[in-house]
């Protein structure tokens, strides 16, 4: 519709509707210029509108406030009131009356008269207010008017307007109205009026939408008209559709700030594109080509995914002040950040809750933006740091409820928000300043708290004086410091009691200088002299002043008071006091020396013993001194004059520890010793006393014997307690019960297997009692339980106070060692000074045989092993003659006879050394007294014999023969006291075995070769009886063992017959049977070997599949396999678990001056050496400057030659072990293997072997000129000394390939001489 009234109506076709367009008149008027006149009129009119606007404002406002001073209607009428006064006037006037009623009726005239008055006001006020909305009633017509005239107006200018937006003139402007489905009203319309506002846009129309009646009408040029009706034809053929995204992307492109979304919409202009996070997908509206375009591009957008922990203060952090940093986070890398808080922990009052920061986007992105969370982070992270700070300016600072700390921390905190925003707290924490801020602005709050600190520090003023003063100073409850700061509040005040320093600071300079001033006048009147003690006797004279009688005096003129730290007595007052006062001091410390004499608690009883007549009081008078002894302290305190307190302290002395004649012994013994010693009542001790009168013996619960008295009786005395420790007897059961009984055969039984023991037995119905030497009666207990099957245990005895050190020094590693070796027990038993081993009687006595060596190399000077022979033991053993021993040398020793040995234990080497002379002296005395005769493991037979039936023959013998016979289970003893006679007998004797071993053959053999002997049913041993009138017969307790007996001749000829029989079995079987030898150093390997109750070799025979025997007295082992390829396969076993199981052990010989070098500083060289070359050195005690090297073959032998360089650099000669005259020689090669696994012997005169002998030489050794013919007799040694370098590199060359080290350690450079020069060596390995 169109301002115009002159119109024309045409028809037109659009989208298929019927549409009408109506067209004015064009007059060709300009629209800018109609634009300009219709604002021109609307200006005016709207001024005159409102011009009569505030008029009628400014009327109505007079007639409001008419209406307000308007006074209330009357109720009569003006020509009432008027008849009302003529009626009255009346009266008063014709009628007569009375003066009385005339009053009134002039009265009532008034009254009247005023109501008219009124009446009258009324009527006029009535009126204005009636004019005032006459003329507000004309001048709102003349606004309805003039409002009818600016709308007209603006109507006009709305459409002038419309043409000039549109760019067209006011007669162009067409209007078109389109006709729509009104479910297609929205699409038109869009969300908010987009599309609407789109369409206006694109044809340069105005659109107006009537959604109800489904009319859309528009306004425009007609070619505007024309496209705009083409783009509604568009907008109603666009469709929608969805598609779902995947999480990362959704929540990526519906993150805010993130314009991904908003480039895709641009460049999709033409697609409406919506995206929904509820709903997980994304909307299109659009032609289809376009929304199809759309979903490529928000496909291509690639985003990754990335997730960061963060606690929740770090998470705070990044999410910044209202969402600050996120979103410049966001805004910079282009990544969606969010944030999932996590639940915090119930009951805490801490947020321990941890968070998520998820990261999406490109992988530049994210990496970006995962770099400056990282830096956020790290600026913003907590620190904790806190600065050293002087405690009075700590209390300075604390002052005013804080005052000091706040203005420091509000200083810090201005300087540091320029930084950062944050908040730096400073508080105090114990004697330093706590600062906790963000690490980014630490460093600056440190510097300038620390700057504080310093100046504040610079401003202590410091008042050094003595410490006595100091709670003087203080006051009871602090009242003396509060006095001296009257007036000076803000003052701290600081005396330290440990230094004497007084510490002063202020806040204000005049009030610390008034402090200080007050402080120094004290100091003048409180002034200190120190008098020094001596350390152990300052209590004591202290004490002793306190008692006496000058204390009061003393006290009335100063004050005097101890330093325990610096053992002085301090005297304080003021200076004209302190010179008298220390003089009186002085003077009576000089009368009152003390000096202090440490003694023990059993030193109390021998001081106090006697009451008046004691020793104490004795040596109290004669040296005029006053004695007391403190038993709590263990100290006797001397006081007196000096020159007399140190000659009674050296009195005192002298009775406890000895001199001067006087000896003080203290032997250390066991717990079940020192009871022995006290017995029953004290009579043990009783005796002792009674028999050295004059030697005082004590006997303390710390079992440590004291000995007290003259010395030549004290050294009697010690010896003759040596000996009642060795003699003594104890009595000791072992528990029998029926099935260890019958086993044992017996009691009766039991008691012969200890016939050879010193000891007394007594068999009662559950038990034997064994009485004895208490190692005597542990070696029958153990011969009992080993009968009865039972575990056994075994002792070493030691010397008290060796135990006590043994225990000290911690060997654990040793003792483990030995326990893993031989499968023993080990402890150690305090109450009798023992080492205890448990286990088999064969384990035990293994491991005795360690211990010993252990302990001969730990107690080098006071323990020694001295072996002894089965008779020597049976003669010396008993307790009578070890205790004859023992009371000439003052040493303990017992016979161990599980190692048939004299084992001596004392804390001194004298007596020690002492214990082997004599024991020395008494084997010589014995060596024309017995012979021995060793018959052997398999000589059981012919003791059998010598004794004969019912010991007939033993008897005739020893009658014939004069001497006494002894009989051991392999070996029989001549003894008589007339040398002649043992010869005599000897030589007899003699002869008597010969003839009875010529009437026996023994012989050893394989399992299968006795079996094939005896024959089925023994048929074939039976047959072999009669043919050669012989008997024969298997050996029970031993293995495979055949003993022939016969006449002497018969003999002789069945042993002829069993060799030609055992060669024929033995025929194409040489290769089958293979035989090791040890030597005597070896028979620990044999019975490793062995093992536990056989365990061992029955597993070795097992994983061999042949016969192995082993015999351990002959020292030898023996391998008999089924053919070849077994034995060699049998022996490779073998070779191995020997190489691993034997002990390589030599001997060298050194001076004194070698032995302490190569033993070095505490160990120190012989230590290093061990662990070098792992092996063990031990110092032999039965040879002087003998050394023992023990371990395996290869490390002992590369260390023998390692000690010989040593020694040849010393510029000596190795001494070889005189026992020893052939060197041996180990080769670690299969050849030397199969011809003998342990050893080769070669005597240092005799040419080499030649090359098949040792194998590993090298093919030109021959040739070498090593070698001479015609049978040299120049030494192997010397050979290689003598002959050329090349010559003998070139002989080497085979041996050497391996380096210089195969070269030295080559066993063709050993010989009776030293090894050859190091210089020479080193000759030969350049040449390699």
């Amino acid at each position: 519709h169109l301002a115009s009234k002159s119109k024309r109506r045409c028809h037109i076709l659009l989208l298929g509707t019927t549409a009408t367009m109506e067209v004015p008149e064009a007059k060709g008027e300009n629209a800018d210029s109609k634009v300009a006149q219709v604002e021109s009129n609307l200006k005016r009119a709207t001024l005159a509108r409102q011009t009569t606007l505030e008029s009628i404002k400014t009327i109505q406002k007079e007639m409001d406030s008419l209406v307000k001073q308007r006074v209330p209607r009357p109720r009569e009428k003006l020509s009432g009131l008027d008849e009302r006064l003529k009626k009255l006037e009346h009266d008063r006037t014709i009628v007569s009356i009375s003066l009385k009623e005339e009053k009134e009726i002039l009265w009532q005239m008034s009254r009247v008269e005023k109501l008219k008055r009124q009446v009258e006001e009324f009527q006029s006020h009535d009126k204005k207010i009636k004019a005032k909305k006459a003329e507000i009633s004309t001048l709102r017509d003349d606004l309805k008017k003039l409002s009818e005239q600016v709308s007209d107006l603006r109507l006009e200018l709305s459409m002038a307007q419309k043409a000039q937006s549109l760019g067209c003139s006011v007669e162009e402007l067409l209007g078109m109205q389109v006709e729509c489905p009104p479910d297609m009203m929205g699409r038109i319309i869009g969300k908010k009026g987009q599309n609407v506002k789109q369409l206006q846009k694109e044809g340069n129309v105005s659109i107006d939408v009537v959604p109800n009646d489904g009319r859309v009408r528009i306004t425009g040029s007609l070619q505007s008209l024309d496209a705009t009706a083409m783009n509604i034809d568009r907008v109603l053929a666009v469709v929608e559709e969805s598609m779902e995204l995947a999480k990362p992307l959704l929540y990526y492109l519906t993150s805010k700030e993130i314009t991904a979304l908003a480039e895709i919409r641009s460049r999709q202009p033409d697609v409406q594109i919506e995206v929904k996070r509820s709903t997980g997908d994304v909307r299109f509206r659009g032609l289809p080509d376009d929304i199809e375009s759309a979903k490529n591009d928000i496909l291509s957008v690639d985003v990754v995914e990335s997730t960061i922990e963060l606690s929740a203060a770090e998470s705070s952090l990044v999410v910044g002040k209202q969402g600050s940093t996120i979103i410049r986070l966001v805004e910079n890398t282009q990544a969606a950040v969010e944030v999932t808080r996590g639940v915090p922990v119930e009951g805490s009052e801490e947020d321990h809750s941890t968070s998520t920061v998820t990261l999406r986007g490109s992988i530049s992105a994210v990496k970006d933006a995962t770099e400056e969370i990282e830096e956020i982070l790290a600026q913003h992270k907590e620190e904790v740091e806190s600065l050293p700070i002087d405690p009075l300016v700590q209390q300075l600072w604390l002052m005013n409820k804080g005052e000091g700390i706040q203005a420091v921390a509000k200083l810090v905190n201005e300087k540091c928000r320029d930084i950062l925003e944050g908040i730096v707290l400073v508080n105090f924490e114990q004697k330093s300043v706590r600062i906790r801020a963000k690490s980014l602005v630490m460093p600056t709050a440190v510097e300038m708290v620390r700057l504080e600190i310093r100046l504040k520090e610079s401003t202590i003023t410091r008042i050094s004086t003595h410490k006595a003063v100091i709670p003087v100073l203080i006051g009871k409850n602090g009242y003396g410091i509060q006095k001296l700061k009257e007036g000076a509040e803000n003052v701290v005040v600081d005396a330290n009691r440990v230094d004497g320093q007084i510490s002063v600071c202020a806040l204000d300079q005049g009030e610390m200088e008034k402090v200080v001033s007050a402080i120094q006048s004290f100091l003048v009147d409180h002034q200190v002299r120190v008098i020094q003690a001596k350390p152990d006797t300052f209590r004591s004279q202290f004490r002793i002043l306190l008692r006496s009688k000058i204390w009061k005096e003393l006290t009335q003129i100063v004050t005097v008071s101890r330093d325990d730290e610096k053992c002085a007595i301090v005297v304080r007052g003021k200076s004209e006091d302190l010179n008298k006062g220390c003089e009186i001091l002085q003077t009576f410390l000089d009368q009152h020396f003390v000096n202090i004499v440490s003694i023990t608690q059993h030193d109390v009883g021998a001081l106090l013993r006697g009451g008046k007549e004691s020793k104490i009081e004795k040596l109290a008078k004669e040296n005029d001194v006053r004695l007391s002894v403190d038993s709590g302290k263990c100290v006797v305190e001397v006081i007196g004059k000096k020159e007399n307190v140190g000659e009674a302290a050296k009195a005192v002395d002298r009775f406890l520890n000895g001199g001067e004649g006087v000896r003080v012994l203290r032997v250390l013994v066991d717990d079940a010793s020192s009871s022995m010693l006290v017995g029953r009542g004290g009579s043990n001790k009783a005796t002792l006393e009674g028999k050295f009168p004059n030697v005082s013996i004590s006997i303390p619960p710390n079992n440590t014997v004291v000995l007290r008295g003259p010395d030549d009786d004290v050294g009697a005395c010690e010896k003759h307690i040596a000996k009642l420790l060795v003699s003594s007897y104890i009595t000791d059961k072992v528990v029998l019960n029926r099935k260890n009984d019958k086993g044992a055969g017996g009691a009766a039984a039991l008691r012969g297997h200890l016939k050879a023991i010193p000891v007394i037995t007594t068999i009662e119905d559950t038990r034997i009692l064994v009485r004895g030497t208490r190692p005597d009666v542990q070696y029958a207990l153990s011969v009992l339980k080993s009968k009865l099957g039972e575990k056994v245990e075994g002792r070493l005895f030691l010397d008290a106070s060796q135990f006590k050190s043994l225990q000290s020094v911690g060997r654990e590693s040793h003792i483990a060692h030995v326990q893993g070796s031989t499968g023993t027990k080990i402890g150690m038993e305090a109450r009798t000074s023992s080492v205890t081993i448990s286990g088999s009687r064969d384990d035990v006595r293994m491991a005795k045989v360690q211990l010993v060596q252990f302990l001969g190399f730990l107690f080098s000077d006071t323990f020694a092993c001295e072996p002894v022979s089965k008779h020597a033991i049976s003669l010396l053993g008993h307790p009578t003659q070890l205790g004859t021993i023992a009371e000439k040398c003052g040493s303990f020793l017992y016979i161990d006879r599980d190692l048939g040995k004299l084992v001596v234990s004392s804390s001194s080497p004298e007596c020690v050394a002492k214990a082997k002379e004599v024991f020395a002296e008494k084997l010589a005395a014995l060596e024309g007294m017995y012979h021995e005769v060793e018959l052997g493991i398999d000589s059981e037979w012919l003791i059998s014999k010598l004794i004969g039936k019912g010991g007939n023959r033993i008897k005739s013998l020893r009658k014939s023969l004069d001497v006494t016979i002894e009989m051991g289970d392999t070996s029989i003893t001549l003894v008589s006291d007339d040398p002649a006679k043992l010869a005599s007998a000897k030589e007899k004797f003699d002869e008597i075995v010969a003839q009875e071993r010529a009437e026996c053959y023994y012989v050893e053999l394989p399992s299968e070769s006795l079996s094939a002997f005896m024959g089925l049913k023994g048929n074939h041993v039976q047959e072999f009886e009669q043919q050669h009138d012989v008997r024969a017969q298997a050996m029970r307790k031993h293995t495979g063992g055949l003993r022939i007996t016969g006449e002497a001749e018969a003999v002789a000829k069945a042993k002829t017959a069993f060799e030609e029989w055992l060669a024929s079995q033995n025929e194409g079987k040489e290769d089958c049977c293979a035989m090791y030898e040890f030597d005597a150093s070896e028979t620990v390997t044999l019975t490793r070997l062995i093992g536990k109750n056989g365990k061992r070799i029955n597993d070795l025979r097992r994983q061999c599949a042949c016969t192995i025997e082993i015999n351990v007295d002959k020292r030898y082992m023996k391998l008999v396999a089924s053919d070849a390829d077994s034995l060699v396969r049998a022996r490779k076993i073998i070779d191995d678990v020997l190489e691993d199981e034997r002990s390589q052990n030599v001997t060298f010989h050194l001076s004194e001056n070698d032995m302490g070098a190569f033993i070095g500083a505490k160990g120190a060289h012989i230590r290093e050496f061990e662990k070098a070359h792992g092996v063990r050195v031990y110092a032999m005690k039965s040879q002087a400057g003998a050394l023992q090297i023990s371990g395996n073959t290869e490390a002992v032998y590369k260390a023998k030659l390692a000690l010989d360089f040593w020694i040849s650099v010393r510029g000596k000669s190795p001494a070889t072990d005189e026992s020893n005259v052939e060197k041996k020689y180990f080769f670690d090669s299969a050849a030397s293997r199969s011809s003998n696994p342990t050893t080769t012997t070669i005597p240092a005169d005799q040419p080499p072997p030649a090359q098949s002998e040792f194998p590993a030489l090298g093919p030109n050794a021959e040739n070498a000129g090593i070698i001479e013919t015609g049978g040299s007799s120049k030494s192997w040694a010397s050979m290689l000394n003598t002959g050329t370098d090349t010559d003998v590199a070139k002989g080497l060359e085979g041996s050497a390939a391996d380096g210089p080290t195969a070269l030295i350690n080559d066993t063709r450079l050993e010989g009776e001489a030293s090894i050859i020069d190091p210089e020479r060596a080193q000759t030969l390995v350049g040449l390699f």
